[in-house]
């Protein structure tokens, strides 16, 4: 649903970018989510942005919407992790540029969109270093920095692509406070890599405000 949702907006317009931030990997087959997301990326003329989450715990407030469709999830935490690298196998697998002639009908990813992964473990922030363009988590988390090194550390140990950018970004609570570059949480964030602010907000604001943010 998160793409069909972006395919309007990618059509109709020319600047903007365009993300998920996160599809859970867990609610359909990875297959159909990386041929949807490059659906997004054909008709944007690549301006997309793939985010990608492990998804929540059996029997939490998040698992709710699994549990009435009964859509499995798998019970531990590994088991949740692993599902995800191997979604990641399915990405590169359906994105390559040398995939075989009997997928020359699938919408094509190119170029490649960049894929970050929404993390809230060290575990996964390392498996964003290894295999992704970037991670997400979320700001005020109480380890969110040590997530943020965990990647940045892994990231550096890789050999290919070495001059490929990796984007670490925080989300956080809309906060207009924030569009002060000196803020305390900006200047603390930034000392530690972070690059991008996404900030979430569940009711309209002046515009003067969010382009501040801009500056």
């Amino acid at each position: 649903m998160i793409f069909d949702i972006q395919l309007n907006p990618a059509a109709a317009t020319t600047r903007i970018n365009l993300g998920s931030l996160v599809v859970n990997i867990a609610n359909r087959n990875p297959g159909v989510t990386a041929l949807s997301a490059a659906s997004v990326q054909m008709v944007s003329g690549g301006r997309f942005t793939f985010g990608l989450g492990a998804g929540a715990a059996p029997g939490t407030h998040w698992s709710g919407e699994h549990r009435i469709l009964g859509i499995d999830l798998a019970p531990t935490v590994e088991g949740r992790h692993a599902r995800l690298e191997q979604a990641l196998d399915e990405v590169d697998r359906l994105w390559a540029p040398d995939r075989p002639p009997e997928m020359a009908a699938f919408p094509s990813a190119t170029p490649r969109p960049p894929v970050i992964l929404g993390v809230n473990s060290e575990p996964l922030a390392a498996l964003a270093g290894r295999r992704c363009d970037g991670l997400n988590v979320r700001g005020h988390h109480p380890r969110a920095l040590d997530f943020v090194d965990a990647a940045r550390r892994a990231r550096d140990a890789r050999t290919d692509s070495p001059d490929r950018p990796f984007d670490i970004s925080v989300w956080t609570f809309w906060d207009e406070a924030l569009a002060d570059p000196q803020h305390p949480e900006r200047v603390r964030w930034e000392q530690h890599g972070v690059n991008r602010i996404v900030l979430v907000s569940f009711e309209p604001h002046d515009p003067a405000a969010v382009a501040r943010f801009g500056r």
